[in-house]
């Protein structure tokens, strides 16, 4: 006999995005595509895992007129409910199957169950952690440095270190993205977040005043833990390149660094990747008139010219670098100003300012 219940919208749907994405696509264990869903009476938990991440969400929920578990595909249980256009959605359970409809009736979707709940894989989590921060600040900071991540070994993820300071990295080889910003707790830790897990992390931080982490030395995992949700991962194993060195060599010094106003930069990059194909090289040439941004592809050469705050008393020589390197930098942080500081040899980066947010793009070519 089919059963339905129904749901606020806000109440699982930021939950039931975040399992979505850390719920395998193509995999050898199929299972793992799914998402579970438990309801006790008193609340729903939702759970998905693909062996190296884990996330669990555990919302309270009266729901008398059904209690039970269900398996169901995760990435299209996310997007039927990213489809309900209503506050509340109904969700029939008939079996092992399920059925999402929105308020009104104009929407539904029919979900098939995922298998054998018994073959989901069981999991447990951490209660509470041994560091405490503010959640939504620690998402920001996912999101300032992300972008730069590698794809292979140890630069596949963020590095985050609390070592008197939180410093969070990341680092493709060509361009590392950091953001720092005192840290007076005693407890230290260093860990790498792997890119799989980052988005899954951000969903649970983002919104909390507090989160707590609780790092396994043992088994190389750390868990995050915020109020309704907790994500579990392992970490990736390996020695991180030694993003220090960078930063003692290459300080950013006021009298060598360009002031702009980040919203002026932002445009004039944005009206350049219109005109191009978004793959191409942007030149950037100070004067005591300001700066002039080229960009120039296969089949675009352009340039505009942006007012700076502050030029430095030596002007620098013309450099370029990847316009989408410097899009990707320039789409992140809050600061009102951006700074530049051009390289003053040869072998430097390009170091890109604003707050407590850096980047530096190691790789130039002189024009």
């Amino acid at each position: 006999m089919a059963t339905t219940i129904k749901i606020p919208v806000k109440l699982v749907a930021g939950h039931i995005s975040a399992a979505a994405e850390i719920a395998a696509g193509k995999s050898l264990l199929p299972m793992l595509s799914n998402m579970l869903l438990e309801f006790d009476g008193s609340k729903i938990r939702l759970t998905a895992t693909n062996l190296t991440v884990t996330f669990v969400a555990s919302v309270p929920f009266e729901s008398p007129e059904y209690i039970g578990k269900l398996l169901l595909p995760a990435k299209t249980l996310s997007a039927a409910i990213a489809g309900v256009s209503s506050e509340n959605f109904f969700l029939t359970v008939d079996g092992n199957t399920a059925t999402v409809t929105d308020e009104p009736g104009d929407f539904s979707v029919k979900l098939a169950g995922g298998g054998n709940i018994e073959d989901f894989p069981a999991v447990t989590v951490t209660e509470a952690g041994e560091l405490a921060l503010n959640g939504t600040a620690f998402a920001e900071k996912l999101a300032f440095v992300k972008h730069a991540m590698g794809k292979v070994g140890a630069t596949a993820g963020v590095k985050v270190d609390f070592n008197g300071q939180l410093t969070l990295v990341a680092t493709d080889g060509i361009r590392m993205a950091i953001s720092e910003e005192p840290y007076a707790g005693e407890k230290q830790m260093s860990f790498t977040v792997p890119a799989e897990a980052v988005a899954a992390i951000q969903k649970t931080a983002s919104g909390e005043k507090s989160i707590s982490l609780a790092f396994n030395n043992e088994a190389e995992a750390i868990d995050i833990i915020g109020e309704a949700a907790t994500v579990s991962t392992r970490c990736i194993s390996g020695a991180y390149p030694n993003y220090g060195g960078i930063l003692q060599t290459n300080p950013v010094v006021p009298d060598n660094t360009i002031v702009l106003d980040r919203k002026l930069l932002v445009a004039a990059i944005d009206r350049l990747n219109a005109v191009s194909t978004g793959a191409g090289t942007v030149t950037i040439s100070p004067s005591t008139e300001g700066l002039v941004l080229s960009v120039q592809d296969d089949t675009t050469a352009g340039n505009i010219k942006v007012a700076v705050k502050k030029m430095t008393e030596t002007i620098p020589e013309k450099s370029s670098y990847s316009l989408p390197y410097i899009s990707a930098a320039l789409a992140v942080g809050k600061s009102e100003e951006i700074g530049l500081t051009l390289p003053s040899g040869a072998g430097k980066p390009l170091i890109i300012s604003g707050g407590n947010v850096r980047e530096f793009i190691m790789h130039r070519t002189t024009t």
